[in-house]
């Protein structure tokens, strides 16, 4: 009698076993499926094809589940959900702008920029998102001015400063410097962040590269947009870190003027 019962007990425990791996398996490939999709449509839409659309999104599932009652429509979850729709949005204008990189090279509206206020100002601008994210943003800037198109440095700035929020644990700093070396402007982003590990900073500016210190929030292509638009600028662009304690990002763009008694100091 004992024997039946441990025979029934191990036969029941062997399917259950075998149907919750069928089960795993089918989540799993339902998973990998859509990473595959949404992969395949950011590398087409990188490659110009702006026609493009994925048919999985993680935004849309959350929708659904808030439409079909399985998610309660409560304030965390109308938070995730903005902050996801705001990445989708800056994820596609990222693309974008790689897109008009291969397609033609980037259409630039050069004049002349006074640097130090335009950083200042997008600084500023930056400033809620990095408080909230439990940091401090330090600047120090020199008045300088270059040719270059002001609203595609202002997502060269953009670009590195939230790139910097991303692996900086709260209670860290981000500097932005601005200086006249030789003949360049030098702007600086440092962070005090997790840094980048040796082997990963040659492709830190390569599309779509996540490196082992990723958080997950970002899309890899952030960098890659700044890398293109300094080099459309007749500029150079650089990258060093510590791992363990933060990274300095240094952009070099050909200078028009300087006057060094000009300063702009402080916390945007």
């Amino acid at each position: 009698m004992r024997t039946s019962v441990n025979q029934a007990l191990l036969g029941g425990a062997l399917a259950a076993g075998v149907v919750a791996l069928g089960v795993g398996l089918l989540i799993a490939r339902g998973i990998t499926a859509r990473v595959l999709e949404l992969t395949a449509a950011a590398d087409e839409l990188a490659a110009g094809h702006r026609d493009r659309r994925a048919r999985v999104s993680i935004l849309q599932g959350h929708l659904e589940a808030v439409q079909d009652g399985v998610v309660a429509p409560e304030p965390e979850v109308i938070d995730s959900l903005h902050e996801e729709a705001l990445r989708l949005g800056r994820l596609v204008a990222d693309l974008e702008t790689v897109a008009d990189a291969d397609a033609a090279g980037f259409t630039l509206d050069r004049r002349e920029v006074a640097l130090a206020p335009l950083v200042a100002d997008t600084l500023a601008g930056l400033g809620a998102h990095v408080a909230e994210s439990g940091l401090q943003m330090r600047s120090d800037l020199a008045e300088v001015s270059v040719v270059a198109d002001p609203v595609r440095l202002r997502q060269v700035v953009t670009n590195l400063v939230t790139n910097a929020t991303k692996f900086t644990p709260t209670g860290g700093t981000i500097t932005v410097t601005l200086q006249v070396v030789g003949g360049d402007a030098e702007l600086v982003v440092a962070d005090t962040g997790v840094g980048i590990p040796a082997e990963d900073i040659p492709r830190v500016f390569e599309r779509f590269f996540r490196g082992a210190t990723s958080t997950g929030r970002g899309s890899g292509i952030g960098l890659a947009v700044v890398a293109g638009l300094v080099a459309a600028h007749d500029g150079e662009i650089s990258v060093t870190s510590d791992p363990g304690h933060g990274s300095r990002f240094l952009v070099r763009l050909p200078v028009i003027a300087h006057k060094s008694h000009l300063r702009f100091t402080g916390s945007p």
